[in-house]
Parts: C-alpha cells; structure tokens; sequence
C-alpha cells in the first residue's frame, strides 16, 4: 500500500530519488517539500437604516461591505538529485509570498409610498444604488534558497521575482417600481432600472431595462371557488429585460503586460497582450418572459408551483479568434446570442405527516433546462469556449450552450473501430467528434425533515442529468497502469471490441483474431490521446447536505434581556455520491477552471471530500 512509503528518510524506496514511479512522485515526499501556510481575513457587515415619514412614507438606507484580505506563503525544502536511479531532476528550494486585498462597499437609499384607496392599493418605490470594488494583488519570490528551509526573500541567489495588480470596478444605478393591486387578488408591477457601469466606454456606460409582472389569486376572485380541500389558486406571467456587465476592468482597451526577463540588459519590458480589446463594448442582456401558476390543496399542506420560462440572450461577449497579421490572435466581441428555456416545478408537504410532538415535512423541486446557440459571428458557426485540443467545450449554432467536442478512434463506415492488421492497434482520428451537452437537462432536488419538539433532521438530495464530463485523470492513469481499464484481459493481449481491417481485397473485414501486439503500449500510447475514453454521463445522484438542529426555548432565556433565541446545528456535506458504471474517475460536478467552461476535470484537481461542521446562531 502507499503508506508503505511514508517513511521518506529511512525507506530507500520512499525517497525522492529512490521512488519506484518514474512520472510522478511519493506524495508524501510532496507532502513534506512543499507547504502553503496563509491567513483569510474576511469582514462582513450590513446596516439598515429606516426612518417612517408619515404612515404612508417611508425611506431606507442600507450600507454593505465585504473586505477579504489573504495572506499566504508558499515554500519548497528542495530536493538533491545526484545519480538518481529514476532520474528526477534537482528542485530548487525556494519561498513566495503572496497578498490580496478585496473589498467591495455597497450603499442603497430608497423611499416607498404606499397607499390605499377604497379596494386599491398603489405602491411607489424609487432608489438609488452605487457599488465600489476594488482588487489589489502583489507577490514576490526567490529561488536557489541557501540556508536550507529559511524561508525568507534575502536568502535565494537565484534571483527575485515579482508582481503586482490593481483592479477597480464601480456602478451607480437609479431604479423604480409602481404596483397596483386591487381587493389583494389582483396585481400589477412595473419596473425600470438604469445602470451606469465604469467597466464600459463612457458612449456605453449606461444601459436601460424594464420590466412588468402581473398575477391572479383566483382563489380569492371567483367566490365558491376556495375550499378546505382547494385552498389556493394563483396564476402569473412576467416580461422583464436585465443586463450583464460582468467583464474584468479592463476589457475595453489594450493593455501590456510585463515581459518576465529584463528586456533586456534588465531594463524592465511590457508586451501587447495578445486580445485586441473593444473599447465599444456593451451590455449583455436577457430578455425573459415567464408564466406561473400556484395551486394549494387541504388547507394549503399541499403546495404546488410551476412555472416555464423562456429567455433571449443577445450582444453575448465573446473572444473570436483573428488573423496573426493583425499583431493580436483575438478579439473580444459582442456577437453571440442564443436562447434559454425551461420548466420549474416544485412540490411542497408540509406536514406531510403530523403526529403532535412529530412532524415530517417533504419538498421535492424539479428543473427542465434547454438552450439553443442561435448566432456565434458573422461567418462562425462554431466557437471553442474552453477545454484542451481534443476535448473542449464548444458553442455551436442550433445546438445547446454548450456541447463537447472530443477526438475518437479512427472507424469504418459501419462505425467498427479500424486497426492494423498486423499488429492489430487502433489509431485515433484527429477530426473532433460531437458529444453531448456539457450542462445538465434535468435537476431534481428531494428534502425531507423530520422535526421532533425542538430537534430537527433534514436532509438535501440531489440528481443532476442528461449532460457529459470529461475527465482528463483517465488518461493520467492509463499512463501510470492504474486505471480500471489496463486492468482488462489480464493485462494480455487481446482483440480490440467491435474492430475491423483492411484485408487484401481492400475491404473492411471484421476482426475476430488480430490481436493487439502490446497491451502495455496501447494504454500509455494511443488509448490516452483518445479522450472520447475518457468522456461519460456526468449524471449523478448525490446527498447534498444532512443537518441536525435544535432551537433552544425561550423559557431558557427567561429573567435576561440579552438573548433572545439560540439555536446549534451540526451539517454535514458531499456524504455519498452514485455515479453511473462509464464514470470511474472523479465528481462530476469538478470543474479545472472558472468560466463558461464546464464539465472538465484534470489530474491536478483534488479528489471528492466530505465536509462536517456546525452552526450557532445566536438572536439578540
């Protein structure tokens, strides 16, 4: 077993040099060689201020701030390599020092008037709001340390690097709202916001989206029609448009970036960024239309909500790719749009089982999610979103946002794979294939609770299906031999399934008997540069959360005035996870970057852990 080696002084086998695997090393000489020690401060405040004019007049003023500082160190103790018998190279012992600084304050002022006019009741809110952010980054590290592990800039001769990053972002926004409602069974709203976003041009700062929702309590409308079994009767619709100005800082001009190496006779060098930035940049927006409808039954215990929606995503920004002639290899665009659409369901029973002391409540909530890429650019029915060269996310016109795109064996006209006749290896076709959907078509979610007096145990399930991962460990393991798949036929030579050759007639035949000439070769070879191996349902049913609490009684608290309500939980998260039989490798839900990219994962990316932790609440 691998704690086998976690001796790495006395153990020849567990050293660095001594290691028995070539391509990767002990982790426990990982373990002990490099360290990241920091510190994550993070203050979170709010302020509601309220002040009522007159019965009918009102104002608000809320003040949020968020301020995260980080502080971390990241050392190696460095390894010698002299002779080594698996042939690892020297690591240098080194230090870098790391700080960022976030902040993000946020202040809103509005003012509601309500009042109510025989069976009306007209509702006016106006409003401003300003959010300030603001990012600052710096590092700095040496190398070739020479006291062996102290850690500190002045004791690495191998030179200083160093960098640093300011980033600041600010929207000022007016906003309003007029509601009519009459007798309470019938509602109106009307909606308009303006934002002014600091990330645009100024000719593109400012944006405009309204929006109008109306519903119905039918049950409350037409007389006779509310009774102890049918208690609730609600319909809804919704027009509505919303913008997106989620871009970096400085995504509508060009800017450089430091060359690394003094440039040169170390004189410091900045270098054109390789984008070509838009300074007209604008919005995205979303134009959504939704209706809705509420039913209650016995007295309410049985809820019902489902709702379908539609929406139109237009001005998408996106980074196409551009001649090299033009000193840049892309540009970022607004080009793409394409359409969302969907069911949401939710059932809720509560209680669906009342034994005085004893109540068990259920919810169960469903998602049906399609999309559909309707324009990419002009010229462009296909854009790569993010991935590696034979696996990637794309974005292809009349189809879903977004699909895979991934290489596959080479195969005949009947779908057989092809091999060679004499040695009888496959090989892998370098045009990319399309696979399924990288989002999920369906979400289920099931939470069901059971209280007993002041205790309560409630659990979070999930299933999430009708989409695909690609797992990039897969070809990581096949490289070392310790996938489930190089374990197959005994590690023996074998006849590749569903395969066929070129005979002598120059037909494709079926293979029954040329097998493969090493089984070792084809796994660390051609099988790992076919991701399509690697690709699988990413659906998967998993419990998402269990929670146990109790609410303290306020008999408790009798004879203070300083707390009012206690209330502990103790949660635990990630418990169990079922995968389908095709995924042998990690979550599905892992994900190696940030972004629109979606669905894959790689050998670097830490393995699936449960969490447990507890919660104390405290009402003063």
């Amino acid at each position: 077993p691998i704690t086998s080696y976690k001796n790495i002084t006395s153990n020849p086998f567990a050293t660095y040099t001594g290691y028995f695997n070539h391509y990767g090393l002990n982790p426990y000489v990982a373990l002990d060689n490099w360290r990241r020690d920091g510190k994550v401060d993070n203050v979170l405040s709010n302020l509601d201020l309220s002040f009522k004019a007159t019965n009918d007049l009102s104002f608000t003023w809320r003040i949020a701030a968020n301020i995260r500082n980080r502080n971390e160190q990241s050392t190696s103790k460095g390894q010698v390599a002299v002779n080594a018998p698996n042939t690892n190279t020297p690591i240098p012992a080194s230090v870098g020092n790391a700080s960022q600084r976030y902040y993000r304050l946020s202040s809103e002022v509005f003012g509601r008037w309500d009042k109510k006019f025989n069976d009306f009741r007209v509702g006016v809110l106006a409003g401003t709001y300003v959010r300030d952010e603001q990012t600052t980054n710096s590092s700095v590290g040496a190398t070739n340390l020479v006291v062996p592990e102290l850690y500190t800039i002045s004791n690495g001769v191998g030179g200083v690097t160093g960098s640093n990053s300011l980033s600041k972002r600010r929207m000022v926004s007016v906003f309003g709202s007029a509601n009519f409602n009459y007798k309470g069974w019938a509602n109106v709203e009307f909606t308009a916001r303006n934002d002014w976003a600091s990330v645009f041009d100024e000719s593109n700062r400012s944006f405009f989206y309204p929006g109008v929702n109306a519903s119905l309590v039918l049950s409350d409308a037409i007389p006779g029609l509310k009774t102890p079994t049918f208690s609730f009767f609600k319909v809804s619709a919704s027009v509505t448009k919303t913008a997106n100005a989620d871009i970096g800082a400085y995504n509508t001009a060009s800017t450089f970036s430091g060359t690394g190496a003094g440039f040169p006779y170390n004189i410091p060098g900045y270098t054109a960024n390789n984008s070509a930035l838009n300074p007209l940049l604008k919005p995205e927006f979303i134009n959504s239309k939704e209706v809705g409808l509420q039913l209650g039954f016995l007295r309410d215990r049985i809820l019902i909500e489902a709702s379908a929606y539609h929406q139109d995503n237009t001005n998408q920004i996106i980074n196409v790719q551009v001649s090299n002639a033009t000193g840049y290899t892309g540009a970022l665009v607004n080009a793409a749009s394409f359409v969302n659409k969907g069911v949401e369901l939710d059932l809720k029973l509560n209680p669906l089982v009342n034994l005085g002391n004893v109540a068990v409540n259920f919810k169960v909530n469903g998602t049906y999610n399609n999309s559909e890429i309707k324009s990419i650019y002009e010229g462009l029915d296909r854009l790569a979103i993010g991935g590696f060269a034979t696996a990637s996310n794309y974005a292809i016109v009349g189809n879903p946002a977004f699909v895979f795109l991934a290489n596959d064996y080479t195969r005949d006209s009947l779908g057989r794979v092809i091999v060679s006749s004499s040695t009888g290896l496959p090989t892998a076709n370098t045009n990319l294939k399309q696979y399924g959907r990288t989002a999920p078509l369906w979400i289920v979610g099931l939470t069901p609770s059971v209280s007993y007096k002041n205790l309560t145990l409630s659990v979070v399930g999930e299933y999430r299906g009708g989409h695909y991962a690609y797992s990039g460990i897969g070809s990581a393991m096949a490289w070392t031999g310790v996938s489930a798949a190089t374990a197959q036929n005994n590690r023996e030579r074998f006849v590749f399934p569903n395969s066929s050759y070129l005979d002598g007639s120059g037909k494709y035949v079926a293979n029954t008997n040329v097998t493969i000439n090493d089984a070792n070769n084809f796994y660390t070879g051609v099988y790992r540069t076919v991701t399509s191996n690697f690709l699988h349902s990413a659906d998967s049913w998993r419990i998402r959360e269990v929670s146990l609490g109790y609410e303290f009684p306020s008999s408790v608290f009798k004879g203070q005035n300083v707390i009012k309500g206690l209330n502990v939980t103790v949660n635990a998260r990630n418990l169990f996870l079922w995968v389908p039989e095709s995924n042998q490798f990690t979550d599905p839900d892992f994900n190696f970057t940030t972004g629109n990219t979606t669905g894959i994962s790689t050998s670097q990316i830490n393995p699936p852990t449960r969490m447990i932790g507890f919660n104390i609440t405290a009402t003063f």
